[in-house]
């Protein structure tokens, strides 16, 4: 893969706007991040309400699937002084972290991130 290409294709698991954000940090300046992970094949849409017992087994499914990737991760957070703030991922392959803003740019690197969205905080609308 050509070096534009790669540039391009992790460029694009962040959005311009946070893209801009880390770029006006500092090196050592801490970010905190949501990382969703490739978590297996996409399944179509329910009619109804999964069991439980499906909705387990999913979940299983999903830790498995992201459970090779995620020392790789904690190697690059250890790497740019970051951590995961959470030991697992959710049902939807997201674990979120603290880091670098170059700790963010190199886990976009990462075949197995599908996006990173910046954390932000929820504030209730009047």
């Amino acid at each position: 893969m050509a070096p534009e290409a790669e540039d391009k294709t992790a460029h694009a698991k962040i959005s311009p706007g946070f893209a801009a954000r880390l770029e006006q940090l500092g090196p050592d300046d801490e970010v905190h991040a949501i990382v969703m992970l490739h978590s297996g094949d996409t399944k179509p849409a329910l009619k109804s309400r999964p069991t439980k017992n499906a909705r387990r087994a999913t979940l299983k499914s999903t830790k498995e699937a992201v459970t090779v990737v995620l020392p790789v991760i904690d190697r690059i957070l250890k790497r740019h002084h970051g951590r995961r703030l959470k030991s697992d991922v959710d049902a939807l392959g997201a674990v979120p972290v603290i880091t670098t803003p170059t700790g963010i740019n190199a886990l976009t690197g990462l075949e197995h991130v599908k996006a990173i969205i910046e954390d932000q905080p929820l504030i209730r609308i009047a």
